[in-house]
């Protein structure tokens, strides 16, 4: 019986990945790498629904002030706005967007996979003192006065932590404490299964700086889970431990890309069971806020998702007629924004969102 001995990958020079990793990192490059990730067949995929939400938007969202355009100039502009979007990104968000989207064949050669490349982040992340999650944390950890409560960012489907560390550095510099929550099964748990986790970490912060309520930043499937948490596991109690929740496209009525991501996923993983999570996405119908008074409720939408329709991600509060309300109506705000260099990922990375969660955090003072 002859056996067959299976070849060791080869490794890329250390100078070639070096290389495409500055080039990545670069204006130019991060837009002609973004011209070959685009002909991917996910991503093409992926486009059209963009396609979907920019012609929604522009022939009903707001019919009277806008003129129609078609589906191929939507298209199109589509295909280069998503290349020039990521000028607008720093150099290490530019890499981590990459990182996070490598699905061509060219790309998933020459860029480095998010946790090959993020070496020199490796100094910010350890096991907190309360948690085995991993945590960014900020260098005054205790140092927490009421205006800047501790932040836990949950991620979204199948997203490490490192991800967000434009997000934490923003929020570093303003004073903040902010941790990354690590979601079960690397992010493919079931929401309620990712809801318990992200409970005791929630508690665990609390615990560790000697706080009632923190904010929560829910990345897309990170906003669903810590809706769920409120709804069902802290349904019963007077004050949830969140005292803001905002979300970065979240679709609390679906995800329609998510059935994509689902096409892709299964061929390629045979020998795994299917995460239910992935219907719990495209099925969701989480849109009406009915519990947690106490909890101000923001969903930040962009108009050029690729995975969430924008109507998908408002909220909204009991209807009044014939409800009896027992308690005080949810503060719930809906936030849309037209600005084309903002998409589904770079929700969570681009400077202008970053200050958008931030005023959300900050109400005006009087």
């Amino acid at each position: 019986m002859t056996t067959t001995v299976k070849r060791p990958k080869r490794k890329k020079p250390q100078w070639l990945e070096t290389l495409s990793v500055l080039w990545m990192r670069t204006p130019i490059g991060g837009l002609l790498h973004m011209g070959v990730v685009k002909l991917s067949p996910i991503h093409r995929q992926l486009q059209a629904l963009e396609v979907q939400n920019v012609m929604a938007y522009y022939n009903e969202w707001n019919r009277p002030r806008r003129w129609p355009i078609f589906r191929f100039y939507a298209w199109l502009w589509s295909y280069f706005i998503s290349g020039f979007r990521l000028w607008g990104l720093t150099a290490s968000a530019r890499q981590d967007y990459y990182a996070l989207n490598r699905q061509s064949p060219y790309t998933s050669k020459v860029i480095p996979l998010i946790s090959d490349l993020l070496h020199e982040t490796d100094k910010l992340i350890r096991p907190t003192v309360s948690t085995e999650a991993y945590a960014f944390v900020a260098d005054d950890e205790l140092a927490t006065d009421e205006d800047r409560l501790p932040i836990l960012v949950v991620p979204g489907l199948n997203t490490p932590p490192y991800f967000f560390r434009e997000m934490v550095e923003h929020f570093k510099t303003q004073g903040y404490p902010i941790y990354v929550a690590e979601m079960p099964k690397n992010g493919l748990a079931s929401v309620s299964e990712a809801a318990v986790a992200v409970n005791e970490q929630i508690n665990a912060l609390c615990h560790h700086y000697q706080v009632d309520r923190i904010h929560v930043v829910g990345h897309c499937l990170g906003g669903l889970v810590a809706k769920y948490l409120i709804d069902n596991i802290w349904s019963m109690t007077k004050e949830s431990p969140i005292k803001t929740l905002v979300t970065l496209g979240t679709g609390f009525l679906g995800a329609t890309g998510v059935q994509r991501l689902k096409e892709y996923w299964v061929p390629r993983n045979l020998d795994k069971p299917i995460p239910e999570v992935f219907d719990q996405l495209t099925k969701a119908q989480q849109a009406l806020v009915q519990q947690g008074a106490d909890v101000v409720y923001h969903s930040i939408m962009a108009v050029w998702d690729f995975m969430v329709p924008f109507q998908n991600a408002m909220l909204q509060t009991v209807p009044a007629s014939g409800v009896l309300m027992t308690t005080p109506r949810p503060k719930v705000y809906n936030h849309l924004l037209e600005d084309w260099k903002l998409d589904h990922l770079t929700l969570a990375l681009n400077q202008k969102a970053l200050q958008k969660i931030q005023e959300c955090l900050e109400p005006p003072r009087s």
